[in-house]
């Protein structure tokens, strides 16, 4: 599809990684991406180009793999490069294609399911592939403590002043309102309201069946067709916030298990 300049442009993007890092335990760099996928998008869910690429470095370590949480993916993965449907390329030449798109198309914003999960994925993964990155640097908050500016890193290494944005947020403040949601909200063994990208594809195309692929590409591309439902609400892009699920009315957000 053609692109128009009257329009503005987005990129919707999915990474998985090894696992998740454990703060309380102070065990970081977990979060290695090994499958990167990233559709551009117009506001109203159109398809401009798409990206995806297995991460030379991470992929090709069957140690690391070993440790991935989705690594019984692995024969679909190799079916997947059998059949040529996707290509191993090294981490900085995965950044330069995202560079270049970001200046190509004037990207007004980068776009992620639970985003908070995949700027630290890509900055970790930066930090052990990229022997010049850009050093990682550090917030004092207000109650003393030093973020790590992961997203900060991301720009610089991109050579860009374009944000990241939290579909999961922006979901949580529009779809998962809405009275149709709500009345047949879906909730997990714990009893919690799920509001995952799984359960709000459900929701949007009415396909109460649907399961999630787990796949970079295929989870970016129903990712945008969220964003896309999102932005027809008259949402505007949002940062994440911690734990989304608290902007739903306190009185669906949890439900008693019967033992």
């Amino acid at each position: 599809m053609k692109t128009d300049k009257r329009k503005n442009y987005y990129i919707v993007l999915d990474t998985e990684g090894l696992g998740l890092n454990d703060l309380k335990n102070k065990i970081y760099g977990r979060q290695k991406s090994y499958d990167i996928g990233y559709v551009i998008i117009d506001k109203k869910g159109n398809i401009i180009k798409h990206f995806n690429a297995l991460t030379k470095e991470i992929f090709g370590d069957m140690e690391l793999m070993s440790t991935a949480y989705f690594f019984d993916k692995m024969p679909i993965y190799e079916q997947m490069l059998n059949d040529k449907e996707i290509t191993e390329r090294l981490f900085i030449n995965i950044i330069r294609e995202l560079k270049k798109d970001l200046k190509k198309f004037k990207i007004k914003g980068i776009f992620a399911y639970n985003c908070n999960y995949d700027i630290v994925a890509l900055a970790e993964t930066a930090q052990y592939t990229i022997p010049n990155c850009p050093k990682l640097t550090f917030e004092k908050t207000k109650k003393g403590t030093w973020k790590p500016q992961h997203e900060k890193l991301l720009q610089k290494l991109l050579d860009t002043k374009v944000e990241f944005y939290d579909i999961w947020t922006m979901a949580c403040m529009t779809l998962c309102q809405q009275k149709t949601f709500l009345a047949n909200a879906k909730y997990n063994k714990k009893g919690n309201i799920m509001t995952n990208a799984e359960t709000v594809y459900q929701y949007i195309t009415q396909e109460d069946n649907f399961v999630e692929d787990h796949t970079a590409y295929s989870d970016a591309c129903i990712e945008a067709e969220i964003l896309a439902r999102i932005f027809a609400n008259g949402c505007k892009p949002q940062k994440q916030m911690y734990f989304p699920f608290r902007l739903i009315p306190l009185e669906y957000r949890h439900k008693k298990v019967v033992a």
